[in-house]
């Protein structure tokens, strides 16, 4: 009899872990508590940009752009470590290695991402093999060992299926129609306002901050 109700239990958890893994049906039940002013990411621009933006970063974080909904780009790119990853080579949706360390992403807009009026150039990836942002955003999402949706066409669905994401389209580009184009605006948008421009070395010889000698000869060497 015992073994009986230890069985029935491991069946339920395994049942309730599976609908626990699949997606809301309907409007999502998850909620976000954001302020009714945007973050002020940039210094111009008008409140939609930085309406954009707040949606790029909630995109960032959300693991819905991966196949099985367990991987988002901030799962490779995490902040505690210059948005980059802290092992050499990160897990991607199956749990599988990806080829090379995921790069920091900060100051991409020094790249010459230009986020308004429009216009792409510069180079990314370890091997500059993308000079457009916004067409960057895609290949981590479709790559069959980070997040694996070959398919980009069935994300819009994705994220609909969460009440949250039709507001913030709307109030990022006014209208709440969820497409590729504008996921992929809005992460680049929120990815060209990560950026590092008060560390000591961008204060040596400006502000009163200096490097050390040994620090000196470092980037002499760099």
């Amino acid at each position: 009899m015992k073994k009986l109700i230890v069985l029935a239990l491991v069946v339920s958890g395994i049942i309730a872990c599976n609908k626990g893994d699949s997606l809301p049906e309907g409007g999502g039940t998850v909620s976000l508590d954001l302020p009714e002013t945007p973050f002020k990411y940039f210094a111009f621009g008008d409140d939609s940009l930085d309406h954009r933006a707040t949606l790029g970063r909630v995109l960032f974080y959300e693991n819905r752009l991966s196949l099985n909904n367990a991987v988002a780009c901030a799962s490779c790119h995490k902040q505690a470590f210059a948005f980059s990853d802290n092992v050499a080579r990160s897990r991607g949706f199956e749990n599988r290695l990806t080829g090379r360390n995921s790069m920091a992403i900060q100051n991409l807009g020094f790249d010459g991402f230009v986020v308004n009026p429009g216009g792409t150039f510069g180079s990314f990836f370890w091997d500059g093999r993308e000079n457009d942002l916004k067409k960057l955003i895609s290949r981590p999402i479709s790559n069959h060992v980070e997040m694996g949706i070959e398919d980009l066409s069935v994300i819009p669905e994705k994220l609909e299926q969460l009440s949250f994401y039709r507001p913030l389209f709307e109030k990022a580009y006014g209208s709440s129609d969820i497409t590729i184009d504008r996921i992929s605006d809005a992460l680049a948008l929120f990815l060209t306002s990560i950026q590092s421009t008060n560390t000591r070395f961008d204060q040596d010889g400006s502000s009163g901050a200096s490097l050390s000698a040994l620090e000196q000869h470092g980037n002499v060497l760099f």
